[in-house]
């Protein structure tokens, strides 16, 4: 009997030893999270990213939308001065065949459009995306119309015109010729931008780095300035 009692004990001691031994489950090592955090960054970091962008395109619409709106009133205004100018001048008595002359010679002398007409078709062409009818009104109002105001915003849409038919050069041209005549233009700033994004797309680094390092320098306090494309500077830090 006592053989049997230590027997039994001495097994009892056994198991409490081995349950004393084995580590909790709840020991267990966790698994790594970095990959996790470093999607999770990754994502962060397109997102900042397509909000930049967004942004970017709502202050490009945006300035579209107001620059074809103040197009518009000032042609109502122009056609509005043109009525309120127009004399009243008395009528004449004139032979039959002298008047159907005059008014034969008055229909067939093609009136040229006025800058403010050139420019808007050119516009509307652009927005409508048929680009060469565009290049030709643009091209026309600034050799017809070189004093006009609207001159260097001419340049500019002329600029983004080839650039939408992937005429790159022609567009480097385009648009330095604006930063170059009209350095003070409203639209120099983003001219220039546009030079630093094009030399980009064409693995030329060292002119676009130029090409920023003078906007940074000429525009500080332009839109341009304030708002340079994520991408753009990614592109050139590597």
């Amino acid at each position: 009997m006592r053989c049997v009692t230590l027997f039994c004990l001495g097994s009892l001691i056994i198991l409490l030893a081995s349950c004393v031994a084995q580590p909790p489950a709840t020991a267990l090592r966790p698994a790594s999270t970095r990959p996790l955090e470093q999607q999770l960054k990754a994502q962060d970091r397109q997102i900042e990213k397509l909000v930049t962008e967004t942004q970017q395109l709502s202050i490009t619409v945006g300035a579209n939308q107001n620059e074809l709106s103040a197009l518009r009133n000032e042609v109502q205004l122009l056609k509005n001065n043109k009525q309120q100018q127009t004399p009243i001048t008395p009528r004449r008595t004139e032979g039959p065949d002298r008047g159907i002359n005059s008014q034969l010679k008055q229909q067939s002398t093609p009136s040229q459009p006025s800058a403010t007409e050139l420019y808007l078709s050119g516009f509307s062409a652009y927005t409508s995306g048929d680009y060469p009818p565009a290049v030709d009104n643009f091209s026309s109002f600034i050799r017809s119309y070189p004093r006009n105001p609207y001159i260097p915003n001419a340049y500019y849409w002329l600029g983004e015109t080839y650039l939408a038919q992937d005429k790159r050069q022609i567009a480097i041209e385009v648009f330095s010729a604006l930063v170059n005549d009209y350095p003070k233009a409203s639209k120099a700033a983003d001219a220039q931008l546009k030079l630093a994004q094009i030399y980009a797309q064409l693995n030329q680094p060292q002119q676009a780095m130029a090409a920023l390092l003078t906007l940074r320098q000429q525009y500080p306090d332009s839109t341009a300035s304030k708002n340079i494309p994520v991408d753009l500077l990614d592109s050139l830090s590597h």
